[in-house]
């Protein structure tokens, strides 16, 4: 019977009938019949590559209810919702996935937390991937650092003045962060807030090569550079750099707005602040 709820509250969503969109994700697994190891099941697969743009495009409240379902349906086979919370790890939290958000990764694993199913060594394994997302999680307030700056004078994250700080680390010999670095100088939204004090790039580089990145400090001096020689930012576990480049967007006070987000999702944000009267 569930199985038919399901189909028919994804099939009204389609459609158009009254049933709210939220409701199509919420129950999306409902009744499906988890067993076996879901990766080798077709219509597992299938229902997943349709679920995952869905999730994408519903608010977090939804988000939230449409993991604990999930993982409250799979937990009739212990081995198939272990698999789940591997397959959906990956897809939120691994750095490069197009589907990762730190929100549903959250969720994902304080759901398998809470579970009574789980083996204490993966609620350990968890409870160590949460403690790591959790680091300068948006709304809160970011780790502050030092650097040294071009000129060998000490600076500080929390020493930025401005009402937004882009917090930009890189590589100079990265492809990806020359690629980061033009779309930042190009980018009309962030140009305009800098050009009214608005907004300040501060550029944190963590190798050791001095040269390239006086070279790279050189050639945007437009923003402000800071280098961790001693890579202190890393060891310490302030940060958590998965990938470079990394991005956050911070506000006046260094609360975090964004976290790994990417130079358009930086650019979507600032303009719905800026329509919204709080630029």
């Amino acid at each position: 019977m569930k199985r038919f709820i399901r189909l028919f509250i994804f099939l009204c969503c389609l459609i158009g009938f009254s049933v709210k969109a939220e409701n199509c994700v919420a129950e999306y697994w409902c009744g499906f019949q988890f067993s076996g190891n879901p990766k080798e099941n077709p219509q597992f697969r299938n229902m997943l590559r349709d679920y995952l743009p869905l999730m994408a495009q519903s608010d977090s409240a939804t988000q939230k209810l449409s993991v604990i379902n999930l993982f409250k349906e799979s937990a009739v086979d212990k081995d198939a919702l272990a698999t789940i919370a591997n397959m959906l790890d990956l897809l939120y939290n691994y750095p490069n996935s197009p589907y990762r958000n730190s929100y549903i990764a959250e969720t994902i694993y304080e759901t398998v937390i809470n579970s009574p199913i789980v083996s204490e060594t993966d609620k350990k394994n968890y409870s160590n991937k949460l403690h790591t997302l959790r680091l300068n999680a948006k709304g809160r307030t970011a780790n502050d650092f030092e650097t040294r700056t071009p000129q060998g004078d000490p600076f500080f994250l929390h020493e930025v003045e401005a009402d937004y700080t882009v917090l930009f680390f890189y590589n100079p010999d990265c492809e990806s962060c020359h690629g980061i670095t033009n779309s930042l100088n190009k980018s009309l939204v962030l140009t305009d807030m800098i050009s009214r004090e608005k907004l300040k790039i501060f550029a944190v580089y963590l190798e050791k090569e001095y040269e390239k990145w006086i070279s790279f400090a050189s050639d945007t001096p437009q923003w402000i550079h800071g280098w961790d020689s001693r890579n202190y930012i890393e060891q310490s576990g302030l940060y958590l750099l998965e990938a470079i480049p990394t991005i956050y967007l911070l506000d006046n006070n260094k609360n975090v707005i964004m976290k790994d987000c990417s130079v358009i999702q930086l650019e979507s944000c600032l303009l719905k602040m800026k329509r919204a009267g709080i630029d």
